[in-house]
């Protein structure tokens, strides 16, 4: 008897310590809201990665080192995760270099949450500005020099709206 209550009271101190853990961020620190993954394929196949998507604005240059090993000039078509409404994100090519840039296509988004299918790139050239791409999506912008827009990405920029405040 005198063993199990041992036992029991080291289990209620173990779930007591457990229940008295919590996790804290760094004041400051974004948190993630969601993902836009790329791939070079209409189903996700071939190359392929996803690149976080926080409150504020990132910026992602596609150089084939960058942490999230995306393949500049492979991937063809993007598909959203859970990204929270109000978003704005872009699709460019040349680093992230508003000077020598031959095309961008600007969206957002309109519905909390919003997740896609696969969406391609080159697609983006045909649709209008204030078109829905897809349910939760519209373009917003778009500037097209040249280029084909196939195996051509090499930037992504993500301004991730700021969570509703609760009454």
């Amino acid at each position: 008897m005198k063993a199990m209550t041992t036992c029991l009271a080291i289990l209620v101190l173990a779930l007591g310590a457990v229940g008295a853990c919590s996790v804290t961020k760094e004041k400051g620190a974004a948190e993630i809201e969601g993902s836009i993954k790329l791939a070079a394929q209409p189903d996700g196949s071939g190359d392929n990665c996803g690149l976080p998507h926080r409150v504020g604005e990132n910026s992602y240059k596609l150089d084939n080192t960058d942490p999230f090993y995306c393949r500049r000039d492979r991937l063809n078509y993007f598909r959203l995760e859970n990204f929270r409404s109000a978003t704005e994100f872009s699709l460019e090519d040349d680093y992230c270099d508003d000077n020598s840039s031959q095309w961008s296509f600007k969206l957002r988004t309109y519905i909390e949450p919003v997740s896609t299918g696969w969406i391609s790139i080159a697609s983006l050239k045909a649709a209008n500005e204030g078109e829905i791409v897809t349910r939760g999506v519209i373009l917003v912008e778009k500037m097209v020099k040249g280029g084909d827009q196939i195996d051509e990405l090499s930037c992504v920029r993500i301004w991730g709206s700021q969570p509703g405040k609760s009454n």
